[in-house]
């Protein structure tokens, strides 16, 4: 008990007293620079992850493939799903298809979609829009060459280039025949 009075004593001097709310005040700035250290990590941490929802990528799926003969040409077929996962709208700019071949001659051929499908009510046509978190999907017809024999081709590779310059590759290795 003496020791606290002895305490009060000393505070209640001016140049202790003095001494003792500067060092209050210190205390109390060193809490709330923690505070604000603190805050400002957790929006840094918000602000990161709000940028890479908004830039994620486009993802694609394969529903279905297949080789089918129309008004005598062989087509590949492709039935697909893209799903834009940022919190930003997206398009899908033009889309490609390349073969690659088995033999060590010509390593691929690159193959643009058919235009204007004249029943084709599911059809993917690009420019395709894909909005923020939606998808987009459909099927995409290619005419193969004539006289390109399906055994030669060791992979169909369908590249959706995008609006910022980025592809979404999309492979399959073996096609069914599907004749209308």
């Amino acid at each position: 008990m003496q020791s606290l009075t002895d305490l009060y004593a000393a505070l209640v001097k001016p140049e202790n007293f003095i001494a003792a709310v500067s060092a209050g005040g210190a205390v109390a700035s060193a809490v709330w620079a923690g505070i604000a250290i603190l805050q400002a990590r957790a929006t840094r941490r918000l602000a990161l992850e709000d940028a890479k929802a908004r830039d994620a990528n486009v993802d694609g799926y394969l529903n279905d493939t297949y080789l089918q003969t129309r008004n005598g040409l062989l087509q590949a077929v492709f039935d697909c799903t893209y799903v834009n996962k940022a919190t930003h709208p997206n398009s899908i700019v033009r889309v490609e298809l390349a073969l690659h071949f088995m033999s060590q001659g010509a390593s691929h051929v690159l193959l643009a979609p058919t235009k204007g499908v004249e029943t084709e009510s599911l059809a993917l046509v690009c420019p395709a829009h894909i909005g923020a978190k939606a998808t987009a999907n459909g099927i995409m017809r290619f005419p193969l060459p004539k006289g390109l024999l399906p055994a030669d081709v060791k992979r169909y590779e369908l590249n959706a280039y995008l609006v910022d310059e980025r592809v979404c590759t999309l492979s399959a290795h073996l096609m069914r025949r599907m004749d209308a």
